[in-house]
């Protein structure tokens, strides 16, 4: 064990432990108010006799438990892990701290965002952990059924009702319902100084270091963005609501025209941190008009029906850059000085190689069952998951994926995949073998990657009630993953078992 920490006795531990004990939330975790290190979990500064050094606070909490034995083992082997049941890194109540291996640990992700479902005739616990390997199960927060509107059922679908948006600051927020529509648009009205070429409104005030200015209300004791009150201004108080949150918030203010000090409510969207990223590649494209045909550069509002970016416009004489006239087509061959290609799959220059009909025989030809969740699937032998074909006369391998969208006419999306690494070909219904159409999307590989989560988890029904545990189809415009139904009776199930 690390010498350090050995010189931490039981008694020690424990005083770090009150000390440090903060808050409680609801789901029994113990959170301090210090700031997290970069790896998620709070680091304490611990002075044991002559000795002073840093040292996770879980790991202070398995001392003070009378767990050093178990401490030990993931101290210099990678093999072990200190696994939170709650999810939480900021936690550091023991009874929520196991040590496991790395495998069990990073499997338990899948419940990540999951909750045990309570009914007055049933419940449903959707972690299957604790059935495995004599395992514990994961510490998952309760949703009482009876109690909320759920997702997809026909009373939300008929009155039109959206879920309440999830909020992390929840005392900012409070705080800033005390600004009306009326004073929001006072201070806007009062701070608009002047108006830019694209339409950006901006003001006289110093800009701050990450780019926003922001508005001192002495009668509140608040300092809020410009943006921020424009939100407020225009009625759109719940979009706000998504992007506070010092921890765990998916969301950000994000300006159409990549001008960080307009504050035009046409200009401000809220939306996904990964979506306001990708926009700065945006930055500095122009809009070109030639003889009434306009190319926009931005592509943002191709997938996932996002906004386009708002950009300058530049009015061009002559020849355009990618006309058919300069002598150079839009990726109808590849470059062989150079080409943007994949390793694996179809590449970007032999894309427009295979026509829709083609695609669709081929896919016609290798469709072998339809599962019961409506995945089409072939005899092929998986490769990394995907199953792929070689087309020896244009001495491709495109996956199967890769024919059903060029198949379905969505050829330009599948381009955004193979031009840069920023977006993938979804599969919603976590079967990388399926080429369904219907299951296959385009989007961002942070929204991809986030889709693991619900991997391995069952849309509840219990008569007309209905649950779905996929939370992506209700933010950021995306859709819901394709999950397989699950039916209950009256009873205690786990995971699907009485």
């Amino acid at each position: 064990m690390d010498a350090k920490l050995n010189n931490v006795t039981l008694t020690r531990a424990n005083e770090l432990v009150k000390s440090y004990h903060y808050r409680t939330t609801s789901l029994e975790c113990w959170e301090s108010n210090h700031k997290p290190h970069h790896g998620g979990y709070p680091i304490v500064f611990v002075t044991a006799g002559a000795i002073a050094f840093s040292a996770c606070l879980h790991q202070i909490a398995l001392i003070a438990d009378n767990r050093r034995d178990e401490l030990e083992l993931t101290l210099g082997n990678p093999s072990f892990d200190v696994s939170h049941l709650c999810h939480n890194r900021l936690c550091f109540n023991a009874e929520h701290l196991v040590v496991e291996s790395r495998q069990t640990n990073v499997s338990r992700m899948t419940c990540n965002g999951k909750k045990i479902l309570v009914h007055d005739e049933f419940s449903y616990h959707p972690c299957s952990h604790g059935s495995v390997e004599k395992m514990r199960k994961c510490i998952l927060p309760v949703q009482h059924l009876e109690e909320v509107t759920m997702p997809n059922s026909e009373a939300q679908a008929s009155t039109g009702e959206t879920a309440a948006p999830i909020v992390h600051d929840v005392a900012f927020a409070n705080r800033l319902d005390s600004i009306t529509p009326v004073m929001a648009q006072q201070l806007v009205d009062r701070y608009h100084v002047a108006t830019a070429e694209l339409g950006c409104w901006e003001s006289n005030l110093k800009q701050e270091k990450k780019g926003s200015c922001r508005v001192l209300i002495w009668k509140l004791k608040l300092r809020v963005t410009v943006q921020q009150l424009t939100l407020i201004a225009s009625d759109r108080r719940d979009e706000l609501k998504r992007s506070l949150g010092t921890r765990g918030s998916y969301y950000s203010v994000s300006n159409l025209c990549l001008n960080l000090r307009c504050f035009n409510p046409e200009h401000v969207i809220v939306e996904s941190n990964s979506d306001c990223q990708r926009r700065k590649s945006c930055n500095g494209k122009k809009i070109v008009v030639h003889e009434g045909v306009t190319d926009h550069p931005c592509v943002h509002g191709d997938v996932n029906g996002l906004h386009k970016c708002i950009l300058p416009v530049e009015r061009r004489q002559g020849l355009l850059p990618n006309s058919e006239e300069n002598g150079s087509t839009d990726a109808t061959a590849p470059d062989p000085n150079g080409a943007v290609t994949n390793d694996d799959g179809a590449d970007a220059g032999t894309i427009n190689s295979i026509t829709p009909m083609m695609a669709k025989e081929l896919l016609d030809k290798y469709r072998a069952l339809t599962t019961e969740l409506g995945c089409w699937e072939s005899n092929l032998k998986a490769c990394h998951g995907y199953c792929s074909i070689r087309l020896r006369r244009l001495r491709t391998n495109p996956f199967l994926h890769q024919l059903a969208l060029i198949a379905d006419g969505r050829s330009a999306e599948l381009k955004m995949t193979l031009d840069s690494h920023v977006f993938d070909v979804s599969h919603l219904c976590h079967n990388g073998k399926c080429f369904n159409p219907g299951h296959l999307i385009v989007e961002s590989r942070q929204n991809n990657l986030r889709r693991k989560v619900c991997a391995g988890h069952r849309v509840v029904l219990y008569r007309d009630l209905e649950h779905n545990p996929c939370l992506h189809g209700e933010v950021e415009k995306m859709r819901k993953c394709i999950l397989p139904l699950l039916r209950l009776e009256a009873g205690h199930h786990v995971n699907g078992s009485v």
